[in-house]
């Protein structure tokens, strides 16, 4: 939680849930690192002290492939006993499996952006305008819907 994106991310989740009139309760999520092994740890943790839980939405792509592994491991079908949605849109997502359901965003677009809007910044000061204006873009996500979230009728 020391990233703001993780703590954006949480808050995301948190506001999805109250828009539909759940409010998160403390024991129904955990902190991890990013890392493959550390969905793997929070995931059994997560499983321990919230076992009702039907899906889970993962903080980013790698911490989801060791959720999966866990899943596998209990044998806990992903989709039919728990949906599984990561975040960044890895290309290698769709190779999981099952293939995961992730929130893409264009970091190539993000990169761009940034880019441009400091040579922005450099050239105004250049030229002797300084500005106290900080500007906020939002880059819209978007939701890549798989196998790992849709439950079969």
């Amino acid at each position: 939680m020391e990233w703001l994106s993780a703590r954006q991310r949480k808050e995301g989740w948190q506001d999805a849930l109250r828009d539909v009139g759940i409010e998160a309760a403390p024991s129904s999520w955990v902190e991890g690192n990013w890392s493959s092994g550390s969905g793997e740890r929070v995931f059994s943790q997560l499983l321990d002290q919230y076992p009702e839980m039907d899906a889970v939405f993962v903080a980013n792509d790698q911490m989801a492939i060791g959720v999966l592994q866990v899943a596998c491991r209990k044998a806990i079908k992903v989709p039919g006993e728990l949906g599984v949605v990561g975040f960044d849109g890895l290309v290698e997502s769709a190779y999981y499996w099952p293939p995961l359901t992730t929130v893409f965003q264009d970091l190539h677009t993000l990169g761009c952006t940034a880019v441009e809007k400091l040579v922005e910044i450099i050239e105004s000061q250049r030229n002797g305008i300084v500005s106290q204006v900080v500007e906020r873009l939002l880059l819209q996500p978007e939701l890549v819907i798989r196998e790992s979230s849709v439950k079969r009728v």
